[in-house]
C-alpha cells in the first residue's frame, strides 16, 4: 500500500505527541529528522508522494513549543524547504498564514539578540495577501517581548508596535489579542504616565467602537489606571456590567 499525504502527516504528527518539556524536544528533533528522510525518499523516487503543510506546520510548531536553542534554526530550515518543494512542483507545500504565525512566534521566543530584527524582516519578506490578524498580532507580542536596554530601546519598541497596530487597522482586521498585546505594551513601554494614559484612552475607545474589548484589554486597563482616575481618563469606571456594543464582536471563548 502506498502512503498518501494524510498517512504522513499522521506519522509525523505521532512524532510530536509529548507534552513533557524534555521529550518534547526529543520529539521536536525525532519529526524533523522523520521529515527530512521523507523529503529525501520523495526526491529520490523511493515514494511518489510528500506531507503537505500540515505536515511541516505540525513539525515546525513542535519547535515552537520546546526551548532549545537550535529552535530558530530548525524551523527556519523547514520553512525554506517548504519553499524549494514548492517551487519544484511540490502540491500544498507553499508556507501559508499558519506557517508564518508560527514563524513569528518562534522569532519573539528567541534569546538571541538579533531576533527582533529578524522577526520584523522576516514579516516585511511576505506578500502582503498572506498576512492576517495572526501575523501581525506574532510581530505585535515580538516588539513587545523585545529587550528593553534603556529609554531610547523601550521608545524604539513601542514606536514599531504602535506602527505594526496602525498597518493591522489599515490592511486587516484587529482583534480583541490585538488590543490587549498593544495596551499591555503601552503600559510597560509608555515614558509617562500621561503617556500611557493617552494611548490606553486611545485604545479603549477603538476597541469600544469595533465591540473587541476582551478580558486581556480589561485586565490591562484596570491594572494601569487607578479606580480613582478611570472615570477621568476613560470616562468610564469598568464597575458593573459593561456595554453589551463593547464587547459584540469578541469570539465566544473570550466573552466569559
Amino acid at each position: 500500500v502506498k502512503p498518501n499525504s494524510l498517512c504522513l502527516n499522521l506519522a509525523v504528527k505521532a512524532q510530536c505527541s509529548t507534552k513533557d518539556r524534555k521529550e518534547g524536544q526529543m520529539s521536536a528533533f525525532e519529526a524533523h529528522r522523520y521529515l527530512l528522510k521523507v523529503v529525501d525518499d520523495y526526491k529520490e523516487g523511493r515514494i511518489d508522494v510528500l506531507p503537505d503543510r500540515i505536515g511541516f506546520n505540525t513539525v515546525i510548531n513542535c519547535w515552537a513549543n520546546t526551548r532549545h536553542w537550535k529552535k530558530t534554526a530548525k524551523a527556519e530550515e523547514l520553512y525554506d524547504l517548504m519553499q524549494q518543494l514548492s517551487k519544484k512542483g511540490g502540491e500544498n507545500v507553499e508556507p501559508d498564514c499558519y506557517t508564518n504565525a508560527l514563524m513569528l512566534k518562534i522569532f519573539a521566543r528567541s534569546p538571541k539578540k538579533n531576533a527582533t530584527n529578524k522577526a520584523q524582516k522576516f514579516f516585511d519578506s511576505i506578500d502582503p495577501q498572506d498576512l492576517d490578524t495572526a501575523a501581525y498580532n506574532s510581530l505585535l507580542s515580538v516588539w513587545a517581548e523585545a529587550p528593553k536596554e534603556n529609554e531610547a530601546s523601550k521608545q524604539n519598541n513601542l514606536s514599531r508596535i504602535l506602527k505594526t497596530f496602525q498597518e493591522l487597522i489599515t490592511s486587516s482586521n484587529p482583534d480583541e489579542i490585538s488590543f490587549a498585546i498593544v495596551m499591555k505594551a503601552c503600559t510597560i513601554l509608555s515614558n509617562d504616565v500621561g503617556e500611557r494614559e493617552s494611548h490606553l484612552r486611545r485604545l479603549f475607545d477603538d476597541a469600544c467602537k469595533k465591540g473587541l474589548l476582551g478580558q486581556g484589554a480589561l485586565k490591562t486597563l484596570r491594572f494601569s489606571i487607578p479606580e480613582e482616575r478611570r472615570e477621568e481618563v476613560l470616562g468610564y469606571s469598568l464597575k458593573g456590567k459593561l456595554d453589551k456594543k463593547w464587547t459584540l464582536n469578541l469570539k465566544a471563548t473570550s466573552r466569559n
